[in-house]
Order: structure tokens, then C-alpha cells, then sequence
């Protein structure tokens, strides 16, 4: 009876023991499959704030040069659009809804604010945004902040500040791993 009593304790020592292993070894899984996440998660964040901040610097900087904005430079607004729009699409899986809306928001405030300042206003009364549209437009060159009630160009830009500031902390957020 004793030999039977104790091939039994070995053999649930040689069950518990693997079961621990499998149980390890998923829990190990897991966090990398999770870990794996997380660095698509950055890198997908990284790829949209990248594509953004880009169009906005290229905006900015030809309003800065007075580049003028022709038929062509119409054409590069709607490849731009398209092509961040594809990549929020290519990257979505990685991305959270209220991520993907921000971008997408961001985008069109940034086309949006571009066009106000380079075709000028429908309404001539709103001086700062005439001035705005014959290239006098130091805010936009600065990132200076202006009272949203100024004009509608400045309402769009207070918004667009709002936008930057919380898809790049979202962005920064996920890189330093507090939220997911």
C-alpha cells in the first residue's frame, strides 16, 4: 500500500508541477503578446502625431515665406488629407476610436485654419482675420495663443491647440506606459 500511496503523491506533485508550468508559461504569453501591443500602440501613435505635426509645420512655414496658395498647392492639401487619412485607416487596430477622431479632427482644423488665413475672410469686418489673410498672420507663424471670440480663425486655432494638446498627451501617455 505504501508504494501505491506513494507513486499517487508523485504522480499529483508531476500534475500540480506541470500545470504550474502551463500556467507560467500563459501568463508569460500574454504579457508579451500584450508587450508586443503596446509597442504597435506607440509606434502607431508616433507614425500619426509624425504625419501631423509635419503637415502643420509645412503649412505653417509657407504661410511664414508667403508661398502662395495656388491650384497645385490645393491639389498637395488633398493628398495630404488622403494620405494621413490612409495611414489612421492602416493603423487603426492600434489605435482607439477617440484616438483615430482626434487625428481626424486635428487634420481638417489644420486644412481648415490654412485656408481661412490664405483666402481671407467672407466677412472683411473681422480685421485680425484680414490682416491674417494678406500674410500678417504672427500667431499662426508663433503659436501665440488668441481670445477664441477674436474670429472664427482664431476660434478654429484655439480648437486646434486644444486638439495638439491632447492627442500629444495621449501620444506621451502610451510612451511612458500609463494608460494603455
Amino acid at each position: 500500500m505504501e508504494p501505491l500511496i506513494a507513486a499517487g503523491l508523485a504522480l499529483v506533485g508531476t500534475v500540480l508541477a506541470v500545470a504550474a508550468g502551463f500556467w507560467q508559461w500563459r501568463r508569460t504569453q500574454a504579457h508579451e503578446s500584450g508587450s508586443a501591443y503596446r509597442a504597435h500602440r506607440v509606434a502607431a501613435l508616433e507614425e500619426v502625431w509624425n504625419a501631423l505635426s509635419d503637415l502643420e509645420e509645412r503649412l505653417r512655414s509657407q504661410v511664414m515665406r508667403g508661398e502662395a496658395d495656388g491650384e497645385m498647392a490645393s491639389l498637395r492639401y488633398q493628398e495630404e488629407i488622403g494620405r494621413v487619412n490612409m495611414l489612421v485607416l492602416r493603423r487603426s487596430p492600434f489605435l482607439l476610436t477617440d484616438e483615430q477622431d482626434l487625428a481626424q479632427r486635428y487634420l481638417y482644423r489644420l486644412i481648415e485654419i490654412n485656408t481661412m488665413i490664405r483666402v481671407g475672410p467672407q466677412d472683411r469686418a473681422l480685421d485680425d482675420a484680414s490682416a491674417m489673410s494678406r500674410g500678417d498672420s504672427g500667431w499662426w507663424d508663433s503659436t501665440m495663443e488668441q481670445p477664441p471670440q477674436a474670429s472664427i480663425v482664431a476660434f478654429a486655432a484655439t480648437d486646434l491647440q486644444r486638439l495638439r494638446r491632447e492627442l500629444g498627451g495621449r501620444y506621451a501617455a502610451v510612451v511612458q506606459g500609463t494608460v494603455d
